[in-house]
């Protein structure tokens, strides 16, 4: 007797027809390659961002060789700055999710609702041992490259919900215009990386058909060039074990004739074009009856720094301060290049052959020595030609000046948001220039938080389907004390709304003693 699948884990695969799993997917490879070459431009932009954060971008035209080709920081310091930030304002303590009952909140469904909060932020902050380090990851390439994903799913073989980064890079949709969500996209193929032996372990378990292929590496993305090329890393062509490339295409197909394509994810693998699995992507009950009309399931949600009122990808600091990041390096190296010209050129000329006393094409000055030569020093003078050049212009440093504060305005790392302020200040004005300074990083983080949210209903979601029907766990309360908790598949009804403990307005440590300090002289002088 084998093991119960839920119908949405089962792959249906091996019930089509081999040549309806062929035209699947040579259709997937296809689309998959239109649409990645749609975005040709947009992987180059991300490649050069790549290179200004790790301040590997070169001069174009050198003056000379050996000429400067220092950079500053911007970009990567205001991406740092973010997720810093961001990241001690995501996670404030242990409980990071509270749950609010819809509805009439009686003292059974708050208590309900309580341990629900409890047991989902022990799921993810205790065991899952990744979660939250894929959270800092994401808070870091969000602010780069303007847009980052979170795919959240069951996974059978494991026996547990998967809460996964996936780039942006990596998320492929087809060329649109105006502003779209991600729910809306009826074709996003994701690539996935995924070695030999894990592709057979699949196989073996019944969620893959076949194993897949090692792919062969034909041309790289843009982006991943840039990537190993400031790492310094390069692919070995003698690897004994390649990867595959897999190709998930959630997309709308009609499988059953009828004339209505409905949800499913195909995966395929790049190099053979093999349908490797097929699955649905709608709701169906324990016996596999369709809810909700076949509605998508969603899967991936979309976390942007900034919203794209024109396309899809969030827009981030690449796109607002790359640019200035740009003529802020070139007139850097203008700077240092006229200062190195000043420095060493200024010791640089030209010698008469008609000078007695010189030997060879070129001499070399010793310093602290004297050389007794033949003639006049008029002679000298006249038979020596020496460059001189005025050294850096103050106007540049100027330019770069402005650039520079622009940039840090666009960028939200004032003086008083880094904690270092070159004026002697009250602290209450620090404060109020601190709280004027977060506004843009707080309607940023209130955005991050709203896609967290988003996210945290998919896990909501399955655990309502896949959880154990009883499940025990133990958590720290505030006040220090082990708690044991419950918890159940029925417990996650969904007749909860699930939020972040975090609040996007208190985003400072200031914040928050401020407002602890309003509650407690509120509560002192109103005890009722």
């Amino acid at each position: 007797m084998t093991d119960y699948v839920h119908p949405e884990l089962r792959n249906i695969a091996g019930d089509l027809p081999e040549a309806k799993l062929a035209e699947i997917g040579n259709e997937v490879y296809d689309s998959w390659r239109y649409d990645e070459e749609s975005r040709s431009g947009w992987m180059a932009d991300h490649a050069q961002w790549l290179k200004i954060y790790y301040q590997q971008d070169k001069p174009i035209n050198p003056p000379w060789n050996g000429s400067s080709s220092e950079s500053l920081p911007l970009l990567a310091e205001a991406c740092t700055q973010f997720q810093a930030r961001a990241f001690k304002a995501m996670f404030p303590g242990r409980n990071i999710i509270k749950a609010i009952p819809v509805g009439k909140d009686d003292p059974k469904s708050l208590e309900r609702a309580k341990r629900v909060g409890a047991h989902m932020s022990w799921q993810l902050m205790v065991k899952d041992k990744n979660y939250k380090r894929n959270k800092d990851r994401l808070l870091l390439s969000v602010p780069l490259h303007g847009s980052c994903f979170t795919k959240t799913y069951y996974d059978p073989i494991r026996k547990r919900n998967i809460v996964e980064n996936v780039r942006a890079v990596d998320l492929v949709v087809p060329f649109g215009t105006g502003p779209r969500d991600v729910e809306d996209i009826e074709r996003k193929t994701q690539t996935v990386y995924m070695s030999i032996n894990r592709s057979r372990i699949l196989k073996e378990a019944g969620y893959f058909i076949d194993e897949a292929t090692p792919y062969i590496f034909k041309d790289r993305s843009k982006v991943d060039q840039a990537h190993d090329e400031v790492h310094g890393l390069s692919e070995s062509h003698q690897d004994p074990n390649p990867p595959a490339m897999l190709l998930e295409r959630h997309g709308l197909y009609d499988l059953d004739d009828d004339g209505i394509a409905e949800p499913y994810i195909v995966v395929v693998d790049a190099e053979s074009k093999k349908v490797l699995r097929v699955a649905i992507r709608y709701e169906t009950d324990e016996l596999g009856k369709p809810s909700n009309w076949k509605e998508p399931v969603e899967y991936f949600s979309h976390y942007a720094y900034m919203e794209n009122p024109d396309g899809f990808y969030g827009l981030g600091l690449g796109h607002l301060i790359s640019q200035p990041n740009i003529s802020v390096n070139k007139l850097l190296r203008q700077i240092v290049d006229a200062g190195t010209l000043a420095n060493a050129g200024n010791h640089s000329g030209f010698i008469s052959s008609h000078l007695a006393g010189i030997d060879g094409d070129e001499v070399e000055i010793k310093l602290g020595k004297f050389k007794k030569l033949p003639g006049s020093a008029d002679d000298l003078n006249r038979g020596i030609w020496q460059f001189k050049f005025p050294g850096p212009q103050a106007a540049l440093i100027q330019i770069m000046d402005l650039l520079m504060s622009r940039s840090d305005r666009l960028a939200t790392v004032t003086e008083a948001l880094t904690g270092q302020t070159e004026k002697v200040m009250q602290p209450t004005t620090i404060l109020a220039l601190i709280d004027q300074g977060l506004q843009v990083f707080s309607t940023v983080y209130e955005r991050i938080n709203g896609s967290w949210s988003s996210e945290l209903e998919k896990v909501y979601a399955l655990n309502y389907k896949h959880l154990d029907p009883v499940e025990y766990f133990a958590v720290l309360d505030v006040d220090g004390a082990l708690r044991q908790y419950q918890v159940g598949r029925e417990d996650y009804a969904p007749d909860l709304q699930i939020l972040p403990v975090a609040d996007p307005k208190m985003v400072t440590e200031q914040h928050r003693l401020a407002k602890a300090q309003a509650e407690w002289q509120f509560l002192s002088t109103n005890p009722l």
